[in-house]
Order: C-alpha cells, then structure tokens, then sequence
C-alpha cells in the first residue's frame, strides 16, 4: 500500500458534505431555544467529531461514527419550537446527515455525487410531508392523506433501495 492510499481517508474527513452538515445543523441550532454557544458547539461539534471518528475507527465498527452527528442533531430538534421554518431546517438537516453518510472517506472522488442521486427519493419524501404540512386543510383528513403520501415514498425508497447498483456504481477495475 503507497502512502498516498493509506492518507487518502484523513485527507477527506472535511469534505463538501461535512460542510453541509454543519451548516445545516447550525442553523438549526440557531432556531432552538437552546443559548447560542451551546447549540452551536454540540451541533459543530457533534459533525466534527463523527467526521473524526469516521476515518480514526477500524472498518468493522465505522458505522458508529454516524452517533455524535445524530445525536446533537437529536438534541437540538427536541429544543426547536414548532413550525413551518423550524420543521423545514430540520428536515435539511436530516438530508444533509444523509449525504454526509453517502461520502465515504474511504472511496474515490465521486461518492458526493453518487450520494446525490441516492437522496432524491428521501428529498422527494420530504418535499412531500413539507407542502402537505402547508397546503392542506387542518384536521384529521391530513393526517391520513401525509401518512400515505409517506408510506408510498418509504415503500419507493425500500424498493430502490434493495438495488444499490442502481445509485453506487464504483469504477471498473481496469488491468
């Protein structure tokens, strides 16, 4: 193994998804009723150090480094108040936790865009829950009508899903 291959995953632990990330979680830090400085130091903090772990932990436990992230994003949504703009930072937050575990440190350029085409059916899943949350009517009809327009995007997610030659494609081993 050379020595650029084996600093290959340190070179990207603060990739383009790392930054969304902690953009992301930020400004939802920033809409909680959390202070300030603690809001934003455990949601940045939380990115970095699931970054950090994500290259420094042997390969059999690297899904672990998924924790930190999740859980300053977890405890600063329970501090958000409830809204239209809070649940839409929440929901960009979500995604953006979901493209930073499609740039894998260990991979070649590219995963970024891979990870891309991986998020549109949660995106879509958002978008939908969002507008719905928006333009219909309160009651009890809404409910119903989001829990299926969910269930059909979960169930075009776990079907797409169990294909992922269709979104990771890794290059051709060439001789």
């Amino acid at each position: 193994m050379s020595e650029t291959n084996r600093s290959l995953p340190w070179r990207n632990v603060i990739g383009p998804a790392y930054g969304l990330l902690a953009t992301a979680s930020a400004t939802l830090a920033l809409v909680s009723s959390l202070p300030l400085f603690l809001g934003l130091s455990l949601t940045i903090g939380a990115a970095t150090l699931a970054s950090l772990l994500r290259v420094a932990l042997p390969r059999s436990v690297r899904g672990l480094a998924l924790l930190p992230a999740l859980v300053g994003l977890g405890a600063v949504a329970v501090y958000c108040p409830l809204g239209t703009f809070p649940e839409l930072l929440g929901g960009l937050a979500g995604l953006a936790l979901l493209l930073w575990c499609a740039e894998d440190p260990d991979r070649y350029p590219g995963s970024l865009g891979r990870g891309l085409a991986a998020l549109f059916v949660p995106g879509a899943a958002f978008g939908i829950a969002w507008t719905s949350s928006l333009l219909l009517p309160a009651g009890l009809g809404t409910v119903g009508i989001a829990a299926a327009l969910l269930a059909a995007s979960a169930t075009a997610a776990v079907l797409l899903l169990r294909a992922p030659g269709a979104f990771d494609r890794d290059p051709a081993v060439t001789s």
